[in-house]
Order: C-alpha cells, then sequence, then structure tokens
C-alpha cells in the first residue's frame, strides 16, 4: 500500500508564507524592470556576486507512521549579478548549487539515503532598512527554480518532479557600502521549496520542504 504523507505539518501556513513572499517579490521585480525600461540616468552598474551557503534543519518528508526525510546540514556555492535601481533597492539574479546528506528517521532510527544535488537560479531582492555608520541591514527575498538529482530510490525522491519551485525571505547584516570596497554581508533566509508529484500515480501527497539557508555574500 502507498503511503501519504505531507511535508509540513502546517501547509496552509506555508503555502500562505510562500504566496505572499512570491506577490511581493514579483512586485518589487515588475517596479525595477519599469524603472529600467524608462531609461534611467542614474541607473548603477552590475555587480559581480559570490555567495556560500550553508542550509540547516532542511525537512523533506514527513507524516504519521512514515519515515521523516531530512538533511540536518548541507553546503552550497553560487554566483550571479545583481545592481541598485533605486535609492534603496538593489535586484539581481544568482545561480547556485547545493549538496545535501539525505537521512530517513524512523522509531528512532536513522540511516543514509544519500545525498540531494541542488542546481538553480533565483532572482533576488533586496531593500535598505537600516545603514548605519558601522552596520547596515537589509530586507531580502527571493523566488526561483531548482532542478533535484542525487536520491532516487526512495520516497518521496523516487517519485519527485525533477524541478521544484522555491521562494525566500530573511535578512541581510553588513558593513555599509563603501564606494570602490568590496561589501561583505551575512545573510540568513527562510526557504519553501515546493516538493511535487512526477505523476498523478505518486505515493505521496504533494507539499513543502523547509529549511534555513545562512550565508556569506560579497559584492564587487
Amino acid at each position: 500500500m502507498s503511503p501519504t504523507a505531507s511535508f509540513s505539518p502546517s501547509r496552509v501556513a506555508a503555502k500562505a508564507a510562500m504566496a505572499s513572499v512570491a506577490l511581493a517579490l514579483s512586485a518589487t521585480l515588475t517596479a525595477s524592470a519599469a524603472l529600467q525600461a524608462q531609461g534611467a540616468p542614474d541607473a548603477a552598474p552590475w555587480r559581480f556576486v559570490q555567495v556560500g551557503m550553508a542550509s540547516v534543519g532542511s525537512t523533506f518528508f514527513e507524516g504519521p507512521r512514515i519515515a521523516t526525510v531530512s538533511s540536518s546540514v548541507g553546503a552550497g556555492l553560487g554566483i550571479g549579478l545583481q545592481r541598485r535601481v533605486r535609492p534603496r533597492l538593489e535586484t539581481g539574479v544568482i545561480l547556485r548549487a547545493l549538496l545535501s546528506p539525505i537521512k530517513a528517521t524512523e522509531a528512532g532510527e536513522s540511516w543514509s539515503l544519500g545525498s540531494l544535488r541542488e542546481v538553480g537560479a533565483v532572482g533576488t531582492a533586496s531593500v535598505d532598512s537600516y545603514t548605519g555608520q558601522r552596520l547596515a541591514l537589509r530586507i531580502e527575498g527571493a523566488a526561483g527554480i531548482s532542478v533535484l538529482s542525487g536520491v532516487d530510490g526512495a520516497l518521496p525522491f523516487s517519485e519527485l518532479a525533477v524541478i521544484s519551485p522555491s521562494v525566500e525571505a530573511g535578512v541581510a547584516l553588513g558593513v555599509p557600502p563603501r564606494a570602490g570596497r568590496r561589501e561583505w554581508w551575512l545573510t540568513a533566509r527562510a526557504n519553501t521549496l515546493r516538493m511535487g508529484r512526477a505523476s498523478a500515480n505518486a505515493g505521496f501527497t504533494e507539499g513543502w520542504g523547509r529549511r534555513l539557508l545562512f550565508g556569506v555574500r560579497t559584492v564587487r
């Protein structure tokens, strides 16, 4: 008998959070695109971005009488471009790859399922919230897609759609930007990953994976 499980104890809340973040990010990117279309004379040049990140507390699959599929810690790298389109707004795009060891836990026992590989792209938006003499704070959001591979023999990955959309929201903390100097930022984001079925006959209920992403970002 095929198991049926959900990916989060609060799917409705996760769906609402995903929808609100996606709506806000869409509005931000639309506004920035309109500004660029007007040919704003003071538009800043594109700058190169590098990101190192760790994923913490990833939960991909859970439910009653079903093993919980999760990853305690994963790691990844990303590169991209971003530019300032308004006095307090920056937008960009990042290509990134993550690797996460996956384990299953049931009845107090755990076993390895291999490693999940994710390759994808996200559009980003950062809004300056506070800029002081020594500290700067930004509110950030992102939305994109990931291609999942590497764990094929266990639910949900054996019946999972290869492409999964995601959204995230969080903050970035760093030193106030200075002209001609490389920027350094510490970032923390909550990420929600859509886990869809590859077919209507898949033996699990569609839902949402969740995790925290912590990173170090440089911009030059």
